[in-house]
């Protein structure tokens, strides 16, 4: 994948709108660019927007396993089988693990092929997640990739993103090069 665009997932209109766009995966959000009143919502309009013709490899963001809507999130999803869940927020292995356990039940709950519904975990957001990068080897099929979060790994620790020239400071550039490290491990991209 060379490109992905994140839309609200509460928003029909943009949903079709980057249907028409150029790239190759689309992340339909629900949350960061939700309102936490909106969530219901953007959980139905996700739901109808995966029951139309695809053009693009979709993921849903659900929230974050510390968050109890997470639960709702996949529970409202994942009949519309959507190509994979981001898992924002994953702190270790044992996230995507526990996510792979629901998406199980939630598949033969609502037909759709086992182990269809893939997992992309932003692994590096959190402090803590770095520590676990190379766990990631054999946590689960449904692994398809790790990512990272530059502007909330900075937050952690408090540190800025980038310095005066443009380039990302020491700690961000180290997150960044501990994701592919694991990614390997992983033998995911």
């Amino acid at each position: 994948m060379r490109s992905m665009l994140f839309v609200p997932g509460d928003d029909l209109r943009k949903l079709e709108k980057a249907r028409e766009s150029r790239a190759d995966a689309l992340i339909v959000d629900l949350e960061d660019s939700v309102a936490p009143d909106r969530r219901a919502a953007a959980r139905r309009i996700t739901r109808e927007f995966l029951a139309r013709e695809r053009r693009q490899t979709v993921f849903v963001r659900i929230n974050a396993l510390t968050e109890p809507s997470w639960a709702e999130d996949i529970a409202a999803v994942a009949g519309g089988a959507p190509d994979g869940v981001m898992l924002p927020k994953c702190c270790s292995p044992e996230h995507v693990r526990m996510l792979d356990q629901v998406l199980t039940v939630m598949e033969v709950r609502d037909e759709v092929t086992p182990g269809r519904i893939k997992i992309l975990p932003l692994a590096i957001e959190m402090a803590e997640a770095i520590f676990a990068l190379g766990g990631y080897g054999s946590v689960s099929k449904r692994l398809c990739g790790l990512m990272w979060g530059v502007e909330d790994i900075a937050v952690d620790p408090g540190s800025d993103v980038r310095a005066e020239n443009g380039a990302y400071l020491p700690a961000i550039e180290l997150a960044r090069s501990l994701c592919l490290y694991g990614a390997a491990c992983a033998g995911v991209p």
